[in-house]
């Protein structure tokens, strides 16, 4: 096994592994802050590094445990995740810096870093899972993470709006468990791989189109595209600004990868309707990514 596969592990065992310590250590202090910003530096520095292993030798991935494929976890990393992962890892770093800024050392709940943490750990394994059930397994840690995130620093009067956040991704994740069953009830296999090439033999069968349908309305409401974004501008601004901006680069975004790795790298082309939803949508994303700013800049 090529030793640089074994970087695949460490933006999520790094996060998880940060988190878990700043559990044992509550504490406030300046050292804290220090080991935090270090774990976040190491993982953008792995998903750089890995960025250009990619980039020079093609893709990376590893299989966790001694499973055999279809079965087993596989992480995996090619161009379009090594660039996400870049952007996402930079993206956390900047974003507890600036919190870091904003927050007297002494006034910090202990639970925003390890939080935060998990939250990327959600992330980048959503980003890197070969596999269509351990997405939705990264998905809820992540969105766990951001539960906890939306309502750790509120009053009474604001944790209100973590309602409709909370209210539509559990929906979502409905959603997306009923597709990754129906999908392995169909094909056999959650592996994205087996997947696409099981797609490909039912390029004409309906049931592919309306399983293109049904992930397009899951990552839809993910990543707040319209008219799904209704929950957003509620929810965000409850959040302090560093958080609100973490939230805004992360979890929206995850949404859009998510779309594109499915919808457009794992189903087969020429599925009617959704080859006209699709671009659709990502036409509106600036326009979302837009308005929720204008919200976060006035509250």
């Amino acid at each position: 096994m090529n030793p640089a596969t074994h970087l695949l592990l460490a933006p999520v065992v790094v996060p998880v592994a940060a988190a878990l310590l700043l559990l044992v250590f509550p504490r406030p202090g300046r050292a804290r802050r220090i080991f935090a910003s270090g774990a976040l530096l190491l993982v953008f520095a792995s998903a750089l590094w890995m960025g250009w292993i990619v980039a020079e030798r093609g893709g990376l991935a590893i299989r966790l445990g001694s499973w055999p494929r279809p079965m087993a976890i596989v992480l995996a990393l090619d161009a379009l995740s090594a660039t996400f992962l870049s952007f996402v890892s930079l993206t956390a770093l900047v974003c507890v810096l600036h919190g870091f800024a904003g927050t007297p050392t002494a006034r910090a709940h202990p639970l925003r870093l390890p939080l935060a943490m998990l939250l990327l750990a959600g992330v980048n394994l959503t980003l890197m899972t070969a596999d269509l059930f351990n997405m939705f397994v990264a998905f809820e840690v992540m969105l766990v993470s951001s539960y906890a995130l939306l309502t750790l620093e509120t009053d009474d009067r604001r944790i209100r709006r973590a309602i409709p956040y909370l209210k539509i991704n559990i929906i979502g994740s409905t959603l997306f468990l009923a597709a990754c069953g129906l999908t392995y009830g169909w094909l056999g296999t959650l592996d994205l791989g087996s997947v696409s090439l099981g797609l490909e033999q039912h390029r004409d069968d309906p049931r592919t189109a309306w399983l293109a349908a049904l992930l397009l309305l899951v990552v839809g409401i993910k990543s707040a595209i319209f008219p799904l974004f209704y929950w957003l501008p509620r929810s965000y601004p409850a959040l302090p600004p560093a958080l609100a901006a973490l939230f805004g680069g992360l979890l929206t975004k995850i949404g859009i990868y998510v779309m594109i790795r499915l919808l457009v790298t794992v189903f087969p082309s020429g599925l009617g309707m959704m080859d006209r939803t699709v671009p659709w949508c990502f036409s509106k994303v600036a326009t979302t990514a837009c308005f929720s700013t204008s919200q976060n800049r006035v509250v």
